[in-house]
């Protein structure tokens, strides 16, 4: 959680040594236990009583000054048995934070922890450990994932989110195996499983880091940005090499690039920097240099050297991907690779919110989704990847200028009739906000228009309507709607009037789709949650 800090631009991977990280809890984070007997715990507290039982806590800990909130977090736990917030009572989480303000004890940051046990898997138990030893699995992953977002989100959402809106804990839930996946951790007290946070440094979900900010040798950390390219023969590419102060003071660092393949150079704006600066790094390729994958190595050297690596492909362009075009028919064999191309472009570089979606659908078997920005994904390296049983895998991604992304599909088991399709608006995306009503909306058959609603937590019920006739209505969490993919569609398509309302809707933002059967002018569309 070091790694993160105050201060600095949205977007941006590594601090510099001026910023203010989060702090390292020297002596451990848990600061006391108490333990409320006045009234008995209510059989299904609202969220407004759990917030009133954190400001008791606060109280009771003497923290009662905003000062003494400004690093503190109360974790409100509920016995077996209640249900508090609708826990195990179709709420659809397994825990939550947030924060009240009291104008003499500031903003105090406080968890919903319900009683995990009570929902068994579905909140975690024997998700890394089987039998007896794995029970509780769940109470050390779900309670670290909300205390990790409390700390880089203390006041949702006025602190760390991606354009998705998930939380840096949200990112890295409930994967399983390799470094991505949740694992045990050894602690003073024990060994304890515990899920991966997102890091902005690795640019992937990890369960280490370097910790920053405390006392020792001068030292610091190297990034490239981003980690790899894909260049046919005759290409050049380009990535920037940060580097940020970890400990003790700034220094002079020089830097050296090894590993560059045949018939190629590299060269980086300036060979001799100060730590928290960044260069540039250019590889240009020839039109004799062969088709490979080349792990290039960049090297500074200080007072200590650290390392970062660059992973450039040289091949053939693969298949291309048409906006809005479906691929068909795809099939292949377990273990099997196959690639292709989209170009995306920016016909609106004026607006700040753009998306890209990537998913593949359909057919029987399994395939895994892997897209990656200007290199070939791998198992290691992406920018996303959905690798879920089944072939349902989605990838979206908020690009901010055109650019090209390469998407891999690969077989985790044989599969056959699988659908491609990579789609980009080429009409801004609108935000709306709740009780929104828009009249007049026009379009011709086959047109798509799409929006955006954010919701927050703890919403009950979300209804989208539409009337007025010539389009059709759907709704998709996380990313643009389809006929084929959503997860509310028109009960008859071509009503006049739809609607699509889901119960206890997942916190986030959720996308609404209008897919047009003829030319409309006169739609009307209304959002409301409560």
């Amino acid at each position: 959680m070091t790694q993160y800090c105050e201060g600095v631009p949205a977007g941006a991977t590594l601090c510099p040594s001026t910023a203010s990280h989060v702090g390292y809890p020297n002596g451990g984070a848990l600061a006391g236990i108490w333990r409320d007997t006045a009234t008995a715990a209510p059989t299904s507290a609202t969220s407004s009583q759990i917030a009133n039982e954190a400001i008791r806590a606060a109280a009771q800990f003497g923290n009662v000054a905003p000062e003494s909130n400004r690093n503190a977090q109360y974790v409100i736990a509920s016995p077996t048995g209640t249900y508090p917030d609708g826990f195990n009572a179709g709420g659809g989480f397994c825990a939550w934070h947030d924060s009240v303000y009291v104008p003499a004890y500031g903003d105090i940051a406080f968890t919903n922890l319900p009683y995990v046990l009570d929902m068994g898997k579905s909140c975690g138990a024997n998700f890394v450990n089987a039998g007896t030893a794995g029970l509780l699995d769940g109470v050390t992953m779900v309670e670290g994932h909300e205390y990790a977002e409390t700390i880089t989100d203390q006041i949702p959402a006025g602190g760390w989110t991606d354009d998705l809106g998930l939380e840096n804990a949200d990112k890295c839930a409930w994967i399983s195996g390799g470094l991505a996946g949740a694992q045990n951790v050894a602690f003073a007290t024990g060994v304890f499983p515990m899920q991966t946070t997102w890091s902005n440094e690795d640019q992937a979900c990890r369960i280490v880091h370097p910790i920053f900010g405390v006392p020792g040798p001068d030292d610091f950390a190297i990034l490239v940005t981003p980690r790899g390219g894909f260049a046919i023969p005759g290409d050049a590419v380009s990535a920037v090499v940060e580097t940020a102060t970890v400990s003790g003071n700034p220094q002079a660092i020089d830097l050296s690039v090894s590993g560059v393949p045949p018939d190629a150079t590299a060269s980086v704006g300036s060979s001799s920097i100060v730590t928290d600066d960044s260069v540039t790094l250019l590889l240009t390729t020839s039109s004799t240099t062969p088709y490979g994958t080349y792990p290039i190595t960049i090297t500074a050297t200080g007072s200590v050297s650290h390392t970062a690596t660059y992973t450039l492909t040289v091949g053939p362009l693969p298949s291309v991907l048409d906006n809005g075009v479906t691929v068909e028919g795809i099939a292949d064999e377990a273990g099997s690779e196959q690639f292709w191309v989209f170009d995306q472009p920016d016909p609106y570089p004026n607006v700040d919110f753009k998306i890209v979606d990537f998913t593949i659908a359909g057919g029987v078997g399994d395939a895994d989704l892997f897209v990656r920005q200007d290199a070939l994904p791998t198992d290691d390296d992406y920018d996303c990847a959905s690798r879920g049983p089944g072939n349902l895998e989605t990838c979206v991604l908020f690009p901010r200028a055109a650019t090209r992304w390469y998407v891999r599909v690969h077989g985790a088991a044989a599969f056959s009739g699988l659908t491609l399709k990579a789609t980009y608006p080429m009409i801004p995306v609108q935000t709306l906000n709740n009780g929104r009503r828009l009249s007049g909306l026009r379009g011709t058959a086959g047109s798509q228009q799409f929006f955006r609603l954010p919701v927050p937590q703890n919403v009950k019920k979300l209804k989208v309507t539409i009337s007025g006739g010539g389009a059709d209505l759907y709704l998709r969490r996380r990313t643009l709607p389809s006929p084929l993919v959503n997860d509310c569609a028109p009960i008859v398509p071509g009503q006049r009037s739809q609607h699509c309302t889901i119960q206890y809707p997942w916190a986030g933002h959720w996308y609404i789709g209008l897919y047009g059967w003829t030319d409309f002018d006169t739609l009307r569309l209304r959002v409301r949650y409560r």
